[in-house]
């Protein structure tokens, strides 16, 4: 018989039972639910067809971290208060993620924190399960004759793109100790500094490969070193190479001098493109708007870096006002970062504000006690609703939850 979902609690059946797999459901009311398939095999053990065998509540809420009739974990001082060590020492003073020396975790803490509020968590196992299935799979060498052989990491890195959920690699094998039972800033100093140079969460490659000669425009005169003359051409194994003119051949000579004089004219033409000081050799384009805020343009810029590195941040900042007072009226031109995004500490913040008041108290009671804990209160009795509401925007971002 089935249940009225209002009268159970998240992660109780609705209707009928557990299955061998489940798939995600919504009910007419905003209820997520999971129905549970059943799978009919034949005598060798493949799979004929699947039926919805049982229906499971997961959240009474489209928004399930509101949920507060879900399983969440005894709430623990790092899931409000982000600050950590400032380095490895155990009496190291607190300081906040967003401090210079930490604030590179900051995308990593904020991916952590926001997979923690996932629902329900049993989830966790069961993708870990399945990608170190596809893992296994990659790694059978019966399939080498299609995919070439592929190391244990590389294996474990395609297999994270194709298990068929969306935990990221790092948090399925790297933080598989600590994730989902342990806040961000609990995780040892050490385990935390792993993640320092890898490419954060969510940002974007830099386009150039580090040359400003990529950001050049080609010489439209240079049509490369000039062919060896086939007189003086030798061939070993295949290797094409330019010999010495025979001495008492006016001719062989000749077209030795004229291939040196050639070659010599195409390295000095390279050679003006190549530096930075020659005027009128650089893609200069005038800044142009191709979006509403959003201007596209390129610069070749000389660093005279005989200069102090305060005297070269000040001459940058000093052009880039210049420039971006060319664009229009003040504020025209929209700003992005690295990770997309401009306050990440901010929303952790929000989300600590979130599972305050999730987990009971009044917003009088979170202010004064996160005050005791920090000095001064995380947010004002009025703010706690306000970040509350602002960290539900976030997680609905994050999770892509319409």
């Amino acid at each position: 018989m089935k249940k009225n979902p209002k009268t159970i609690k998240p992660g109780d059946m609705l209707d009928g039972r557990r299955g061998d797999w489940h798939r995600p459901a919504e009910l007419a009311d905003g209820c997520q639910c999971r129905q549970h398939m059943k799978d009919i095999k034949d005598d060798k053990g493949n799979v004929i067809r699947s039926y919805v065998c049982g229906l499971e509540l997961v959240s009474k809420t489209a928004h399930w971290w509101l949920d507060e009739e879900s399983e969440h974990p005894e709430l623990q001082q790092g899931d409000w208060d982000f600050r950590v060590r400032l380095d490895s020492r155990d009496n190291a003073p607190l300081v906040p993620l967003d401090n210079k020396y930490h604030s590179w975790q900051l995308p990593w803490a904020w991916e952590y924190e926001c997979w923690r509020e996932w629902q329900p968590r049993s989830d966790f196992d069961d993708w870990r399960r399945k990608w170190r299935k596809e893992v296994k799979r990659l790694l059978d060498p019966s399939g080498d004759w299609i995919r070439g052989k592929v190391t244990k990491e590389e294996a474990e890195r395609d297999a994270a793109f194709s298990y068929g959920e969306r935990l990221p690699l790092w948090l399925l094998r790297d933080f598989t100790k600590y994730f989902p039972k342990t806040p961000w800033v609990n995780i040892p100093h050490d385990k935390r500094r792993e993640l320092k140079h890898v490419r954060v969460p969510g940002s974007t490659p830099i386009p150039i490969d580090g040359s400003l000669l990529s950001l050049k425009e080609p010489d439209p005169n240079s049509k490369g070193l000039p062919p060896i003359p086939e007189k003086l051409r030798i061939e070993n194994k295949g290797v094409i190479s330019l010999r010495q003119p025979d001495p008492n051949n006016a001719e062989e000579v000749a077209l030795y001098a004229e291939w040196r004089r050639q070659r010599s004219e195409v390295l000095r033409r390279q050679a003006e493109w190549s530096d930075t000081t020659a005027p009128g050799r650089y893609r200069h384009e005038v800044v142009k708007e191709i979006t509403p805020g959003q201007f596209a343009g390129t610069y070749i810029i000389y660093i005279p870096w005989y200069q102090t590195d305060d005297d070269l941040k000040a001459g940058f900042a000093a052009w880039l006002r210049k420039k971006e007072s060319e664009l229009g009226p003040a504020g025209c031109r929209k700003k992005f970062s690295l990770t997309g995004w401009d306050k990440p500490y901010a929303a952790l913040k929000q989300l600590g504000a979130l599972r305050l008041l999730r987990s009971g108290p009044t917003a009088e009671q979170a202010a004064k006690n996160t005050q005791d804990v920090l000095g001064k209160p995380l947010f004002s009795e009025k703010g706690f609703s306000t970040a509350k509401g602002k960290a539900d925007d976030n997680l609905a971002k994050f999770f892509s939850v319409g």
